[in-house]
């Protein structure tokens, strides 16, 4: 236990210092494997009160060393009440046609590349080009009805040449996907994260997976794939956010009853 928490000062120390060397590295991988041990012990059986109150205080040290696995969003209330977005989870972001799921994307991407944090994003229904456009207006703050009909006055060139410059900038990565099978999804996260260092990946989205089993219907279907790119998330160590499609009833419901729930997430279960 000593050795332990040895360990975990030593490490928070090197990320108070901002240190970044191969020993942070081995320092974070002895202290893993000696955790894991650790839960092993805990979980074969009886334990007395005083080994149970060490690993309370082990996982307390432990979540500090955590910190830097976690990526702020940019919107102050929800990384105050999560602390960011963690790596290795993956998010769910529903909601009905045209209630903003893709430009919140855009904006998160923004946000997070703009600390210096490589983003991917795999569009299942926008091409590459629609989806640089809904940067260029959020960044520029031009009306995209206006922008797309080509309705910009004088003053707000700059504006887009600003915008340009500034997307220049950022670790983002577009892919509109030719193929939406779940194997070529994976496929692309992989080279995102090997290649280009991505740590956030979002995905738009989930109901657009095409079947790889036509043995199987969709709910099926769409629950693996669920489940696959939750372990992958996992796998890779990175953050993903999904985009899903929320079900019908939700317009259904009386004016003041339309706040989304987890049940109205669309055609699978597994999704909640």
């Amino acid at each position: 236990m000593k050795n332990i928490n040895y360990q975990i000062q030593r490490i928070a120390e090197k990320y108070k210092n901002q240190e970044n060397n191969s020993e942070l590295k081995e320092d974070l991988q002895s202290l893993i494997l000696q955790l894991e041990n650790n839960e092993v012990l805990l979980s074969s059986g009886v334990n007395t009160i005083g080994a149970l109150a060490s690993e309370s205080l082990l996982q307390l040290n432990y979540s500090k060393v955590l910190d830097g696995q976690f990526i702020k969003t940019g919107f102050s209330n929800y990384d105050n009440e999560f602390g960011g977005l963690l790596k290795g989870e993956t998010l769910v972001i529903g909601g009905r046609p045209g209630m903003g799921k893709t430009q919140l994307i855009v904006n998160l991407a923004t946000n997070i590349s703009s600390q210096g944090k490589a983003c991917g994003i795999i569009s299942l229904e926008l091409s590459s080009l629609q989806i640089s456009n809904r940067f260029i207006c959020h960044i520029s703050k031009l009306n995209p009805c206006d922008f797309s009909e080509g309705k910009i006055e004088k003053q707000n060139m700059n504006n887009l040449d600003n915008a340009v410059n500034k997307l220049n900038t950022l670790p983002i990565f577009i892919f509109a996907q030719k193929t939406n099978s779940l194997a070529s999804i994976i496929e692309r996260c992989n080279e995102l994260v090997s290649e280009n260092r991505v740590e956030v990946i979002f995905i738009d989205y989930i109901q657009l997976i095409g079947l790889f089993n036509p043995e199987n219907n969709y709910e099926t279907e769409l629950a693996q794939a669920t489940i696959e790119l939750k372990k992958m998330a996992k796998d890779l160590n990175i953050v993903l956010v999904v985009a899903s499609q929320l079900s019908r009833q939700v317009n259904d419901r009386p004016l003041e009853s339309k706040r989304p729930q987890l049940s109205d997430l669309g055609e699978s279960g597994v999704i909640e």
